[in-house]
């Protein structure tokens, strides 16, 4: 799943069509989510009281932080290679 977007150069102007990449989310995401899941898990389980019940819903609330901010870094690292085709400059998308 890819993002179209479409952007003027802030150095010269040209309007530009960027269909961006969406691995890098993708891959983030993923790694993001799994080590939410198991630092949080690791953490449930320090309690020993309610071992169990507290490292799956710790486990829960790490995947979904780790993969959110997983994807964050995927989309920074997809939106790196932003160049106008015009003058070379970095843009931001």
């Amino acid at each position: 799943m890819s993002d179209s977007k479409n952007v003027t150069c802030p150095h010269c102007g040209e309007k530009v069509f960027f269909k961006r990449a969406s691995s890098g989310r993708w891959v983030g995401t993923v790694v993001g989510g799994g080590l939410g899941y198991w630092l949080a898990s690791g953490l449930g389980i320090a309690g020993a009281i309610l071992a169990s019940p507290v490292a799956i819903a710790a486990g829960v609330v790490g995947l979904g932080i780790g993969a959110i901010l997983g994807n964050r870094v995927g989309k920074k690292i997809d939106d790196r290679n932003a160049k106008c085709p015009k003058c070379g400059n970095s843009m931001v998308l």
